[in-house]
């Protein structure tokens, strides 16, 4: 078990003080050290600064007490990169009962931190994104079946519905007659098959006013690839029309 976990791990122990007692050999290549020059040093050798003093008051606190501390912990290299481990620390008691010494595992997530950083960047691009759009264009979402589930407040003020006259209706409640059915029926057979379809298009409000739109409606599909609703993106071209 000691062999596997020397394998996968990155072991340390310290005293009571927190005091390095023991290194592996995992540990010294994480971390750019040799045991020698870990060896009677502490864990703060490899703050990286990322983690508030009340991180590590929370840690120091917990083990104290005997009880196992575990949390994702970002450590500076001798070298002076930073590397994300998921540390658990262990008290260990002597005969007395007393708390002796702590072991800890350290196992390293850098890459599962990196993916996550990434993904939160992405998700904060597509919040960027998907508010410059509500700013700037009339967007709506429905159902699989053409069912209106939501419009934007641009949306609804071009059209001159309220958001609860519009959901659950369909978007033929805005049909202006202008144009032909090969039109809507064209529209249909693209998005359903999971294609985007783009046109310029005439819509009747509330009162009865006309107004010209460039409609962009995308399919959005879901985990096995099925079209699951879609979003309608359209603008403003009754001026220029």
């Amino acid at each position: 078990m000691l062999a596997a976990v020397n394998a996968q791990a990155q072991v340390s122990i310290t005293d009571r003080q927190g005091t390095l007692l023991e290194v592996n050999d995992a540990f010294c290549q994480h971390t750019g050290y040799t045991r020698e020059e870990l060896i009677g040093r502490s864990h703060h050798l490899l703050n990286s600064g990322v983690h508030p003093r009340r991180f590590w008051a929370d840690m120091w606190r917990q083990i104290t007490d005997g009880k196992t501390w575990r949390q994702a912990v970002c450590n500076r290299t001798q070298q002076g990169t930073l590397y994300w481990v998921d540390v658990a620390i262990t008290p260990i008691r002597n005969a007395a009962g007393q708390i002796e010494t702590f072991v800890s595992l350290c196992t390293d997530i850098t890459a599962a931190k990196q993916q996550e950083a990434e993904q939160l960047a992405a998700v904060r691009r597509g919040n960027a994104l998907w508010e410059a759009l509500q700013m700037h264009s009339l967007i709506s979402m429905t159902d699989g079946n053409g069912v209106v589930t939501e419009a934007n407040s641009a949306f609804c003020a071009m059209s001159g519905y309220r958001p609860a006259e519009l959901i659950g209706q369909n978007h033929r409640l805005l049909d202006s007659g202008l144009h032909p059915a090969s039109v809507w029926q064209a529209m249909w057979r693209d998005i359903s098959n999971g294609w985007p379809w783009w046109a310029q298009l005439c819509n009747r409000a509330k009162d009865g006013t006309a107004y010209w739109l460039d409609t962009f409606i995308a399919p959005v599909h879901d985990a096995n690839g099925q079209v699951q609703q879609y979003i309608c993106i359209q603008q403003d071209l009754t001026a220029s029309r």
